[in-house]
Protein backbone atom coordinates (compact mmCIF):
# COMPACT_ATOMS: atom_id res chain seq x y z
CA UNK A 1 0.00 0.00 0.00
CA UNK A 2 2.82 2.41 0.95
CA UNK A 3 4.38 1.87 -1.78
CA UNK A 4 1.53 2.84 -4.45
CA UNK A 5 1.08 5.44 -2.36
CA UNK A 6 4.64 6.59 -2.64
CA UNK A 7 3.79 6.25 -6.70
CA UNK A 8 0.82 8.32 -6.71
CA UNK A 9 2.66 11.01 -4.87
CA UNK A 10 5.92 10.78 -6.85
CA UNK A 11 3.48 11.40 -10.03
CA UNK A 12 1.29 14.06 -9.31
CA UNK A 13 4.68 15.87 -7.97
CA UNK A 14 6.19 15.06 -11.18
CA UNK A 15 3.20 16.24 -13.48
CA UNK A 16 2.79 19.55 -11.34
CA UNK A 17 6.90 20.04 -11.53
CA UNK A 18 6.31 19.16 -15.66
CA UNK A 19 3.14 22.23 -15.62
CA UNK A 20 5.04 24.73 -13.68
CA UNK A 21 8.12 24.10 -16.31
CA UNK A 22 5.90 24.87 -19.32
CA UNK A 23 4.01 27.72 -17.42
CA UNK A 24 7.69 29.08 -17.22
CA UNK A 25 8.91 28.58 -20.60
CA UNK A 26 5.87 29.97 -22.32
CA UNK A 27 6.01 33.04 -19.96
CA UNK A 28 9.54 33.35 -20.69
CA UNK A 29 9.64 32.98 -24.52
CA UNK A 30 8.12 36.88 -24.37
CA UNK A 31 6.83 38.04 -27.89
CA UNK A 32 8.06 36.91 -31.36
CA UNK A 33 6.23 34.96 -33.77
CA UNK A 34 7.26 31.41 -35.45
CA UNK A 35 8.52 32.65 -39.06
CA UNK A 36 8.88 35.82 -40.69
CA UNK A 37 6.09 35.25 -43.27
CA UNK A 38 3.87 35.46 -39.77
CA UNK A 39 5.46 38.96 -38.91
CA UNK A 40 4.86 40.62 -42.27
CA UNK A 41 1.03 39.09 -41.96
CA UNK A 42 0.14 40.90 -38.47
CA UNK A 43 2.25 43.93 -40.04
CA UNK A 44 -0.54 44.07 -42.64
CA UNK A 45 -3.47 43.08 -40.09
CA UNK A 46 -1.84 46.04 -37.75
CA UNK A 47 -1.65 49.09 -40.63
CA UNK A 48 -5.52 47.84 -41.83
CA UNK A 49 -6.70 48.18 -38.29
CA UNK A 50 -4.48 51.40 -37.73
CA UNK A 51 -3.24 49.36 -34.72
CA UNK A 52 0.24 51.09 -33.62
CA UNK A 53 0.07 48.54 -30.31
CA UNK A 54 -0.21 45.23 -32.43
CA UNK A 55 3.14 46.68 -34.41
CA UNK A 56 5.01 47.52 -31.35
CA UNK A 57 4.37 44.21 -30.36
CA UNK A 58 5.91 42.67 -33.10
CA UNK A 59 9.55 44.42 -32.06
CA UNK A 60 11.75 43.05 -29.61
CA UNK A 61 10.76 44.63 -26.50
CA UNK A 62 14.77 46.06 -25.85
CA UNK A 63 15.48 46.36 -29.43
CA UNK A 64 11.98 48.95 -29.15
CA UNK A 65 13.35 50.70 -26.66
CA UNK A 66 16.61 51.14 -28.45
CA UNK A 67 15.03 52.65 -31.18
CA UNK A 68 13.02 55.63 -29.86
CA UNK A 69 15.70 56.21 -28.00
CA UNK A 70 18.11 56.49 -30.99
CA UNK A 71 15.19 58.44 -32.35
CA UNK A 72 14.62 60.69 -29.44
CA UNK A 73 16.01 63.89 -31.30
CA UNK A 74 13.03 63.87 -33.53
CA UNK A 75 11.26 65.26 -30.52
CA UNK A 76 8.97 62.64 -30.01
CA UNK A 77 8.56 60.54 -26.88
CA UNK A 78 6.98 57.24 -28.85
CA UNK A 79 8.99 57.55 -32.50
CA UNK A 80 7.83 54.14 -33.66
CA UNK A 81 4.05 54.30 -32.48
CA UNK A 82 4.12 58.34 -34.47
CA UNK A 83 5.89 57.12 -37.65
CA UNK A 84 3.29 54.45 -38.15
CA UNK A 85 0.78 56.13 -37.31
CA UNK A 86 1.56 59.12 -39.27
CA UNK A 87 1.92 56.25 -42.37
CA UNK A 88 -1.65 55.03 -41.32
CA UNK A 89 -3.01 58.71 -41.84
CA UNK A 90 -1.53 58.99 -44.81
CA UNK A 91 -3.29 55.86 -46.59
CA UNK A 92 -6.06 57.31 -44.71
CA UNK A 93 -6.09 60.32 -46.86
CA UNK A 94 -5.55 58.40 -50.17
CA UNK A 95 -8.18 55.62 -49.70
CA UNK A 96 -10.58 56.98 -47.15
CA UNK A 97 -11.79 54.40 -44.07
CA UNK A 98 -9.43 51.48 -44.78
CA UNK A 99 -11.79 48.07 -45.42
CA UNK A 100 -8.67 45.47 -45.93
CA UNK A 101 -5.13 45.20 -47.21
CA UNK A 102 -4.46 42.32 -49.15
CA UNK A 103 -1.11 41.06 -49.98
CA UNK A 104 -0.89 40.96 -54.08
CA UNK A 105 3.25 40.05 -54.00
CA UNK A 106 5.96 39.18 -51.39
CA UNK A 107 9.68 38.93 -51.79
CA UNK A 108 12.54 38.76 -49.41
CA UNK A 109 16.39 39.22 -49.62
CA UNK A 110 18.35 37.19 -47.37
CA UNK A 111 21.18 39.03 -45.53
CA UNK A 112 24.34 37.58 -46.51
CA UNK A 113 27.20 36.52 -43.60
CA UNK A 114 28.66 40.00 -43.98
CA UNK A 115 25.70 42.02 -43.92
CA UNK A 116 24.79 40.20 -41.07
CA UNK A 117 27.85 40.34 -39.28
CA UNK A 118 27.62 44.07 -39.26
CA UNK A 119 24.04 43.46 -37.88
CA UNK A 120 25.26 41.47 -35.26
CA UNK A 121 28.16 44.32 -34.48
CA UNK A 122 25.95 47.61 -34.50
CA UNK A 123 23.90 45.47 -31.61
CA UNK A 124 26.85 44.92 -29.96
CA UNK A 125 27.87 48.19 -30.00
CA UNK A 126 24.59 50.03 -29.15
CA UNK A 127 24.79 47.37 -26.15
CA UNK A 128 21.87 45.25 -27.48
CA UNK A 129 22.29 41.83 -25.56
CA UNK A 130 20.71 39.90 -28.63
CA UNK A 131 22.53 37.74 -31.34
CA UNK A 132 20.66 37.88 -35.19
CA UNK A 133 21.20 34.38 -36.78
CA UNK A 134 19.04 35.60 -39.74
CA UNK A 135 17.91 39.27 -41.28
CA UNK A 136 15.70 39.46 -44.32
CA UNK A 137 14.45 42.22 -46.09
CA UNK A 138 11.13 41.94 -47.15
CA UNK A 139 8.68 43.82 -49.85
CA UNK A 140 4.76 43.48 -49.78
CA UNK A 141 3.14 44.90 -52.73
CA UNK A 142 -0.69 45.31 -51.61
CA UNK A 143 -3.81 46.29 -52.38
CA UNK A 144 -5.63 48.47 -50.20
CA UNK A 145 -9.08 48.79 -50.61
CA UNK A 146 -10.89 52.15 -48.66
CA UNK A 147 -14.76 53.63 -48.30
CA UNK A 148 -13.84 56.25 -50.55
CA UNK A 149 -10.73 54.90 -53.06
CA UNK A 150 -8.64 52.44 -53.18
CA UNK A 151 -4.91 52.32 -54.56
CA UNK A 152 -1.38 50.19 -54.33
CA UNK A 153 0.69 50.09 -51.90
CA UNK A 154 4.25 48.83 -50.69
CA UNK A 155 5.18 47.43 -47.50
CA UNK A 156 8.92 47.21 -46.75
CA UNK A 157 9.96 46.10 -43.61
CA UNK A 158 13.11 44.21 -42.32
CA UNK A 159 12.76 40.81 -39.92
CA UNK A 160 15.52 39.57 -38.12
CA UNK A 161 15.60 36.25 -36.43
CA UNK A 162 17.25 35.98 -32.46
CA UNK A 163 16.47 33.25 -30.14
CA UNK A 164 14.59 31.08 -32.24
CA UNK A 165 12.17 33.65 -32.66
CA UNK A 166 11.42 36.47 -35.60
CA UNK A 167 11.01 39.93 -35.18
CA UNK A 168 10.23 43.72 -37.07
CA UNK A 169 12.81 45.95 -36.61
CA UNK A 170 12.31 48.51 -39.21
CA UNK A 171 9.07 49.26 -41.18
CA UNK A 172 7.45 51.84 -44.27
CA UNK A 173 4.58 52.09 -45.91
CA UNK A 174 3.94 53.62 -49.11
CA UNK A 175 0.23 54.72 -50.95
CA UNK A 176 0.50 54.99 -54.87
Amino acid sequence: MNKKLIAIIGGIAAAVLIAIIVVVLILAGGSGERSAKKVGDKLVTAYEKGDADAMVDLMDKEYYKLYNRIRSYTGSDDYVKDTFNEQVSDMVDEVGKVKSIKVEDRSEKEYDEDKLKDVNDTFDMLDVDMTVDKCYEVDLDVKIKGSTDESDGEIIYTVIKTGGKWYLVDYDLYVY
